[in-house]
């Protein structure tokens, strides 16, 4: 009984470090994509600046 406990304790804690890197790896894609998005507003922004209006 006690070797199926380990077991499920080293799954519980194996599931758990997959999940944090799962989260890590979310961020990590998530501040990707802010950064994109940031340059390509700031590019867009600079394409405005340049269009003159009569």
């Amino acid at each position: 009984m006690s070797e199926i406990r380990g077991m499920l304790q080293e799954l519980r804690e194996e599931m758990i470090q997959g999940q944090n890197s799962l989260q890590e790896g979310q961020n990590s894609l998530r501040e990707v994509m802010i950064q994109g998005q940031r340059r390509l507003e700031g590019q867009l922004g600079s394409v405005n600046n340049n269009v003159q209006i009569n």
